[in-house]
């Protein structure tokens, strides 16, 4: 009885061990007729309808293999989003697809190229520009490699910002002491922006004092890594909408199971092609200096007023003779 006993648990864990009735078990197959049991149970459904006519873009969304997925929001969606991604929505057959935002402490790198452009009026301040591959960059920070290994400057990345007149004003985004002793480390140094940027060209100035300017081998801006997480079955195709900025925040009840979903096994997402819709994005203020056209169209009308009540005014010149 015991040899019975210990040739039925060999069977047991697989193998094709022969019994004393001659029975075998077949190799090791899946069931059929087993369905995968759903993720977060009660979580997902559709939400409100979307009208995507206020929308100035869209992106088509490819998902991964199950129910709960995360997708990383890219360059275009955060450049042209709302401030606060406030005006992304998820939608399929016109009805919105609940998310949670997650922000991360990630960050990807985004290669940058400097300009020199000396300002021949100070000498002892090198200067350069950098072209932004957006408007309103989401950079946190920007680092900057140098081939020197001793020195210390005082360096200012600034904007040109106009004002409602069209006059530009420089804005400080970041400003720092960059020190390097002898024997200390050499990393890139870094600019930590207070704000992210209006236009898409800022200048770079650095305070030489009476020693060379420094020598800058490579320049990164580093955006922060923001992804939104959101349950949906393979089904009809998705599509981020973005491009909004009259749009307030979403209010989906699926933020009370944000740890829930934080927590689950996640597939990624993946977004496709920008597409542009018919409506254009709304422009925020100081972008363009479009209120400069206005200042002056109403100051020009004041100017003529003023000049036709000052002419009736004005005594009739004496009849000639």
């Amino acid at each position: 009885p015991a040899k019975r006993r210990a040739r039925h648990l060999e069977a047991g864990l697989g193998r094709e061990l022969p019994v004393e009735s001659g029975a075998s078990l077949s190799a090791l197959g899946g069931n059929p007729s087993y369905r995968e049991p759903e993720a977060l149970p009660g979580l997902g459904g559709p939400g409100a309808p979307l009208d995507p006519a206020p929308w100035g873009f869209r992106k088509a969304v490819r998902l991964g293999a199950g129910q709960i997925h995360q997708l990383e929001l890219d360059l275009d969606v955060l450049s042209r989003g709302a401030r606060g991604l406030d005006d992304l929505r998820l939608a399929r057959d016109g009805k919105q697809v609940p998310y949670v935002v997650e922000s991360t402490s990630l960050t990807r790198p985004l290669p940058l190229t400097l300009v020199p452009e000396p300002d021949p009026k100070r000498r002892n301040v090198s200067r350069w520009s950098l072209q932004l591959p957006r408007k309103r960059l989401p950079a946190g920070s920007l680092s900057f490699a140098v081939q020197q290994g001793v020195f210390q400057r005082d360096a200012r990345l600034l904007e040109d910002l106009p004002d409602d007149r069209g006059v530009a004003h420089p804005l400080t985004l970041a400003a720092s002491s960059w020190v390097r002793r002898p024997g200390s480390a050499t990393g890139p140094l870094l600019l930590t922006l207070s704000q992210e940027p209006h236009g898409d060209r800022l200048w770079l100035e650095v305070e030489n004092g009476d020693n060379p300017p420094l020598t800058f081998t490579e320049v990164k801006a580093w955006l922060p890594v923001t992804r939104i997480l959101f349950k949906v079955d393979p089904g009809p195709e998705l599509h981020l909408y973005y491009g909004n900025r009259e749009a307030r925040a979403p209010e989906y009840d699926l933020a009370l199971a944000a740890p829930q979903l934080l927590a689950a096994a996640k597939a990624d997402a993946a977004l496709g092609a920008e597409e542009a819709l018919a409506a254009a994005p709304h422009q925020t203020a100081g972008e363009a200096g479009s209120g400069s056209w206005i200042f002056w169209g109403v100051l020009g009308l004041v100017v003529a007023a003023l000049l036709f009540v000052i002419a009736r005014l004005l005594p009739a010149p004496p009849p000639v003779t």
